[in-house]
Order: C-alpha cells, then structure tokens, then sequence
C-alpha cells in the first residue's frame, strides 16, 4: 500500500498527459452552468477548461469546501461559477484524499470490516450539496457504473430518499 499515493502523485505530476474528449466534455458542460461531480481526484477536467477557456476551474474537494458552498447557498444563493465538486478529493491536496481514506478506516474500526465494502456514506458536508444540486434537477450519470456499495451509490440514494420525502434539501442533518 501506498499511504502517501506517490505513485499516483508522480504519473498526475506529468505536464505530458493530456485531457481526453470526455474531460473536454465535461469542462463545457461546466462552463454551460451544469454541475459535475468527480469521483477522480486527478486534475484532467480542471486542465480541460482552462486549456478551453483561459481561465482555472474552482473545485470543492475538501469537507470544509462542500460546507463552505451549501453555507453560501444557504445565504445567498449559487456560487458564481462553475465549481467542479471532487467527491474523492484532489491529488493536489493530498489532506482531501487521506480525509477520504480515513473516513473508510473510522467506519471499519466502527461498524467492523464489513464497513470496508459498505454501505459507507459520504459526509454530510458532501452529501448536502448533493442535496441543493439534486433537488429538481435532472441526473446524468457518466462513465461510473454505480455498482458499488462504497461511499457514493448509498450517499446518492440516502439524498434521493430524503428528497422524496420532502426532507428539506437546504437543511443540516
């Protein structure tokens, strides 16, 4: 294993790789006021939009950068801009990654091994951003199969649940 994702830091750290047509995609997608959200905490849709549009993408990948943004939707509304939401983290912050990991690990210590293959939820600083994006929007999910038991399937079904009870979308948990 690999605590500190060297490796992974190391091939994202090379100026050679190119973003593909589907981060190209999504980057205008972004820019035309839709909401993405990344489970890839490498920075291809960033380098996308600001090779397309000349200017850097904003992320939320962190905890503290998802409530910072449900706080000002709370206040005053959208955020201008895109925001490209990192469910996972960024490899550029590493703290938003290990955040991640440690997550899995404090459920697994909590709820035994089988937290490990879940159901495991995202935090609810992420998950209420869902929320505020979810309610009354269309859904479209890209190049995730959504088979899986880890963190986003049950943190997206747990929101959809709520939001068809009429659970408040802007409220805390």
């Amino acid at each position: 294993i690999d605590p500190g994702l060297s490796v992974l830091r190391r091939i994202f750290a090379d100026a050679s790789l190119d973003p593909n047509s589907n981060h190209e995609l999504l980057a205008a997608a972004l820019r035309s006021g839709c909401r993405v959200f990344t489970t890839n905490f490498d920075t291809m849709i960033e380098v996308a939009y600001e090779h397309k549009y000349g200017v850097p993408l904003n992320t939320a990948a962190t905890n503290e950068e998802f409530a910072a943004i449900h706080e000002k939707w709370q206040s005053s509304g959208l955020p201008a801009g895109p925001i490209l939401f990192k469910l996972h983290g960024c490899i550029q912050n590493m703290a938003s990654i290990r955040a991640t990991l440690s997550g899995l690990r404090e459920a697994s210590a909590i709820r035994g091994p089988e937290a490990a293959v879940g159901p495991y939820l995202l935090p609810s600083e992420k998950r209420n951003v869902i929320k505020k994006c979810l309610k009354g929007s269309l859904l479209i999910v890209l190049g995730y199969s959504g088979g899986d038991d880890f963190d986003v399937m049950p943190s997206v079904e747990n929101v959809l649940m709520e939001l068809s009870r009429g659970i408040d979308p802007g409220g805390s948990e």
